[in-house]
């Protein structure tokens, strides 16, 4: 009994020492500028952590965009001749529509063409029944034309 506890204690022990050891993980933060996000360095001191500055960072499977200053950047972003659309939330918005009608590709870049241009709206009938058409005489009654002798209407 007493070298089954050794031999588990043992074991225990070794694969203990064998694992990494685990660092405090990296982290969102806020300001009265806006949301960072801190980088632990692995070592035991935190004055000297880094922070995800000046470019792309991916966090959780998203992409992230950071000014020179290690702010979170949002909306509409222009770099190297491309635009790209990062959400409210700062993840790289793709394949999609942005909230202003752009589409984004799957890269998350602009594509250059105009809004709405994958003719989704082209083929749209709910707003062309011709309810105000030329030829539909109850919108026409002459009340106001000019050629009508009634003079109440004139100035």
């Amino acid at each position: 009994m007493r070298k089954k506890l050794l031999f588990v204690l043992g074991t225990a022990m070794t694969i203990s020492l064998c694992m990494p050891v685990l660092s405090q993980a990296d982290e969102w933060h806020q300001d009265s500028t806006g949301w960072w996000y801190e980088i632990d360095d692995d070592d035991d001191d935190d004055d000297y952590d880094d922070y995800a500055k000046d470019g792309w960072k991916l966090i959780d499977q998203k992409w992230y965009y950071f000014d020179a200053a290690g702010y979170m950047k949002t909306g509409w972003i222009h770099l190297d001749d491309d635009w790209y659309y990062l959400n409210s939330d700062g993840s790289l918005l793709t394949n999609a529509y942005t909230p202003d009608g752009y589409w984004v590709n799957h890269d998350g870049e602009w594509d250059d063409d105009d809004r709405y241009d994958d003719d989704r709206y082209d083929d749209d009938d709910r707003y062309d029944d011709d309810r105000y058409d030329d030829d539909d005489d109850r919108y026409d009654d002459d009340r106001y034309d000019d050629d009508d002798d009634d003079d109440r209407y004139d100035d």
